[in-house]
């Protein structure tokens, strides 16, 4: 809190922070060559070095093909899709995991169904070289030591890069009539750095109920594996808009921990097999599509500020990206580009439950742009001793302000005899997230004793957001205490 003198008068000079707000939007890519053909359940991983995306498999029936598209998102040029044709490869399957090491270039693939009259299977296969950049790519089966997971498909796959382990949660056996809540770990998942085995983790605290065809986003910085939606009684129930975060999630730095999230703001309707990307500079995760169980595939667009339920209490916000929505579709299959903030969507069943080879891109994917904050002080209470001011920022931009504080405040004397105030509060004050539209306020006290109730001062406080990436400050000239 800050303390000062009685306010006389007031001039107030607002400075909005330096980043313009910019409007998520779809967009439909036309690539050019022959296209794959259409799919859903289908596995989708993005290269940033070299602007590719590499398709494998899918459903509608089950195919074992593979695929890259150039210029996956948007820029550099006309995208193409190019087939590749290689021997061995996997099986035909789709509902698979995979996963891609950037470092080494490489697709993980794990499991999978293999057709309505097949069961799962837990095989782990590689893709190394996988951009064509370092050689020619090719397929690599692992055989990965331990117990390993029961066959599966449906599940939750992530990696850790920096460590080379591969995440799985969920899914279920295929028909479905088994669902699980395991956690699995795969060491030296890209085939590099030792014999690759499998690790089931035992977190504790109340664990999520068995579910398939959830969405799931690693955050490297924190360890935390989050988990969105899925079903849980084999597609006979509404499927649910849960969040769970799992610490410690590649097993390593500590003992693995679940817990449900309690995010405020409008929800999402509960949904499974949409898609979802992670945003690491700013901690958000964004949904699209999926089915409600109930009236079938969904376009809707949601963020998730706080989404590893660190730095703030977790929020749902709606998006309303501009130009020509994507389609309602579920199964399908997504990426994201993080140096663009742009989500790619490719393919997935329909409205009517037919298969799609159709790409799309959301540019700003990771909050619908920039928030814009400006502040302002709102009120000065209590004796010169221990004067409290309220500092207030709204947030008048189009993306939510995720852990908004006050940075500092200092006062400059330009009027009266001199004195010297003393800012007693302790910076940073955390404000919180601030939605768009929304405001936060805090209170800072300052000890203006030995200061006439005539003296004038310039005050400067300024403001962050956003891991930094939003910078402000509030300046107000003539200010008593």
């Amino acid at each position: 809190m800050i303390r000062s003198l009685a306010s006389t008068f007031f001039v107030s000079v607002l400075l909005a922070s330096s980043l313009n707000a910019q409007n998520p939007a779809w967009t439909e890519l036309v690539p050019a060559g022959t296209l794959p053909p259409p799919r859903a359940a289908a596995s989708l991983v993005y290269d940033g070095s070299t602007n590719q995306a590499i398709l494998f498999g899918g459903g509608y029936p089950e195919t074992g093909d593979l695929w890259r598209l150039s210029n996956a998102n948007g820029t550099g040029g006309t995208p193409v899709w190019t087939q590749l044709f290689l021997s061995p490869s996997p099986a035909a399957r789709e509902v698979q995991g995979a996963v891609y090491s950037a470092s080494t270039s490489t697709m993980i693939v794990f499991g999978g169904g293999l057709g309505s009259t097949s069961p799962c299977v837990n095989d782990t296969w590689i893709l190394t070289n996988a951009t064509g950049v370092s050689g020619s790519p090719a397929w690599n089966q692992l055989h990965p030591t331990g117990p390993v997971p029961s066959v599966r498909g449906s599940f939750v796959a992530v990696y850790d890069d920096a460590n080379n382990r591969m995440m799985i949660f969920g899914g279920d056996d295929c028909f479905p009539s088994n669902l699980y809540n395991e956690v699995w770990v795969l060491t030296n998942a890209n085939g590099q750095g030792g014999t690759p085995a499998w690790v089931q983790l035992s977190p504790s605290g109340t664990l999520p109920p068995p579910t398939s065809q959830a969405n799931g986003v690693y955050d490297p910085t924190s360890n935390t594996l989050m988990v969105f939606g899925g079903t849980q009684n084999n597609d006979n129930d509404i499927p649910t808009n849960n969040v769970w975060v799992l610490s410690h999630a590649n097993g390593m730095g500590g003992s693995p921990a679940w817990t449900q999230l309690s995010p405020s703001g409008p929800l999402p309707a509960g949904r499974y097999a949409g898609g979802a990307v992670y945003d690491a500079a700013t901690n958000q995760m964004t949904i699209f599509g999926g089915s409600n169980g109930i009236t079938g595939p969904l376009n809707d667009t949601w963020v998730l500020s706080n989404a590893n339920g660190l730095g703030g209490t977790p929020a749902w916000t709606q998006l309303n990206p501009v130009g020509n929505p994507a389609p309602a579709k579920y199964l399908l299959s997504s990426a994201y580009d993080p140096s663009t903030g742009t989500m790619m969507v490719f393919g997935g069943g329909d409205s009517n439950g037919n298969p799609t080879n159709d790409v799309w891109l959301l540019s700003n994917a990771n909050g619908g742009g920039q928030p814009i904050l400006a502040g302002n002080i709102t009120g000065k209470n209590g004796p010169a001793n221990d004067r409290s001011w309220t500092i207030q920022l709204t947030n008048n931009g189009t993306g939510t302000a995720t852990v908004a504080q006050l940075t500092g405040l200092t006062l400059t004397q330009t009027l009266g005899v001199h004195c010297s105030p003393v800012v007693s509060s302790s910076f940073p004050i955390l404000l919180g997230d601030i939605v768009p539209s929304g405001m936060s306020s805090a209170a800072v006290s300052i000890d203006f004793t030995g200061c006439a109730p005539t003296a004038m001062f310039t005050v400067n406080i300024p403001f962050s957001s956003n891991a930094g990436a939003t910078n402000g400050y509030i300046s107000r000239t003539k200010q008593v205490q």
